[in-house]
């Protein structure tokens, strides 16, 4: 009990930072992109994936007033939080994986849930040592594992539950490049103004693809800025349309 309300006092200086320092420079972008674009628009449709507890529902409710959001979380064990933490949000939540294939897979729940992932963490990586330090767990014990379904993105595409989206955001600590490739059609076809992504250049997970920028030049999308996080080596990329 005192571990985990360490770990979660833990989490929460994360979010206030988190709040104070990157959610500020994110907001600005925002802004400063949609009013370049002349974009108007009665309401802005945002797809979530690697919804958390919904810190990034609510930030895009305080910046867009008229907004509908599609929360996507891995997680089983957060869905509950995510419902009554986004409540007063018009948003709908899908408790499933996301990725590259249609299939059962293995998620691995990390002592701190926000940092959670289909990836495979590399228990060896000096990172992860750090970050087990920090939380007071051994490395061994930092992740635990249980099967979740996985599904690409497109589908909900393809079976309409997804009419529009005008920004796509993913989190999904590591599997980021996975996400996008089974969102090619999505993309395509409902072409999003903003593609948000984060990206890590640490040694955390063993399966991490870098070259995102790559994958996404090739959907027709360009680098417009990078945004640092309040702590970390980690940074979140911003995608426009190639003009």
């Amino acid at each position: 009990m005192i571990k985990k309300t360490y770990v979660r006092i833990i989490g929460i200086g994360i979010e206030l930072l988190e709040k104070l320092i990157f959610n500020r420079r994110l907001a600005k972008s925002y802004r400063k992109n949609f009013k370049e674009n002349s974009f108007l628009k009665d309401k802005i449709y945002i797809v979530d994936v690697g919804a958390n507890r919904g810190q990034s529902a609510k930030f895009f409710s305080r910046v867009f007033n008229n907004h509908e959001i599609y929360c996507f979380e891995a997680n089983p064990n957060l869905v509950e939080k995510l419902r009554k933490k986004t409540k007063n949000i018009n948003r709908k939540i899908f408790c499933i994986a996301l990725g590259n294939e249609s299939k059962e897979t293995e998620f691995n729940i990390c002592v701190l849930d926000a940092i959670s992932t289909l990836s495979n963490p590399n228990l060896k990586s000096s990172y992860n040592i750090f970050k087990s330090k920090i939380l007071k767990t051994d490395v061994s014990k930092l992740y635990k594992k249980i099967n979740v379904r996985m599904q690409l993105l497109d589908s909900y595409f393809e079976k309409n539950q997804i009419k529009a989206m005008d920004i796509l955001k993913i989190d999904v600590e590591g599997f980021e490049y996975q996400v996008l490739i089974g969102s090619k059609l999505i993309i395509s076809s409902l072409k999003p103004r903003v593609i948000q992504v984060e990206v890590h250049h640490n040694d955390q997970y063993q399966n991490y693809n870098p070259y995102l920028e790559i994958l996404l030049n090739s959907y027709g999308y360009e680098l417009q800025r990078k945004i640092n996080h309040a702590f970390g080596d980690f940074l979140d990329l911003i995608f426009v349309p190639m003009r």
